[in-house]
């Protein structure tokens, strides 16, 4: 993502400037939320800006070698809630998912509170969501000359927390 001339801020130029990105599975956000942190509410005291805007802050993992499916059932366990609980649980998840979405969690955690200095204690899972990756395709010997095709997916991971006043 290149930054804008026009704009100080990290916005998107180009083709798919103000488009939001593809969307599958999980929770659709409202059609009105931009996915670039907007700062405001906790941080206010330290950056000056006016409160009453709403914060968010983003981090993705992509090319995970794990199904989307898969990683989508982990998701709906901890998704709205608060960061602190949802890393708490997913430490006691078996799945190999639930290491790489409190990846993610964690990355978004650190996010607003070195970027936007926004508090850890008062995030919540705004949207968590998993997008399909690119599929890698593999071929498998079998008898009388004939292949199978083996599909090994992967997924992009998305986290967006925010404040729990905004929740």
């Amino acid at each position: 993502m290149r930054p804008c001339r026009e704009t100080p801020l990290p916005f998107r130029c180009g083709a798919t400037a103000g488009r939001p990105p593809r969307w599958r599975g999980g929770l659709r956000p409202p059609e009105n939320v931009r996915f670039v942190p907007v700062l405001g509410g906790g941080a206010a005291e330290k950056t000056g800006v006016p409160t009453g805007t709403t914060m968010e802050a983003k981090a993705v993992t992509r090319y995970v070698r794990i199904s989307p499916l898969k990683v989508r059932l982990v998701m709906d366990v901890v998704r709205g809630m608060p960061v602190d609980k949802a890393l708490a649980t997913l430490d006691y998840m078996p799945q190999k998912a639930a290491r790489e979405v409190a990846r993610t969690i964690k990355s978004a955690a650190a996010n607003a509170e070195n970027n936007f200095f926004m508090d850890r204690k008062s995030l919540v899972i705004k949207y968590i969501y998993a997008d399909q990756g690119p599929v890698l395709k593999r071929f498998m010997p079998r008898a009388r000359g004939m292949a199978n095709q083996i599909r090994k997916p992967t997924t992009h991971i998305t986290v967006i927390v925010g404040d729990e006043a905004d929740y």
